[in-house]
């Protein structure tokens, strides 16, 4: 898994300052209820690796810049899907 897949696959919610393990599911039928984590601990493992990789590659001056640039271009992505359908 690339950092960019990491951060289109986690999608909005993305921030390169969160563990992986912070990310919790809801059930939309139970909103109050309680969370679910999202990733099991092997692929919280995987996951926490590919950030922390990415932290190391791009430090602090520049990571924050990447994950704009990777929304950017889903956003952009979107926008040609919506015209297509």
């Amino acid at each position: 898994m690339t950092f960019r897949e990491l951060v289109i696959e986690v999608g909005q919610g993305f921030h390169p300052d969160n563990n992986i393990d912070d990310y919790v599911t809801f059930d939309r039928a139970n909103i109050s209820g309680p969370s679910i984590p999202s990733y099991t601990d092997e692929e919280c493992e995987i996951r926490q690796k590919v950030l922390d990789d990415a932290w190391d590659e791009h430090g602090v001056d520049e990571i924050y810049n990447v994950v704009t640039k990777i929304f950017k271009e889903i956003d952009e992505v979107n926008k040609i899907a919506s015209v297509i359908n």
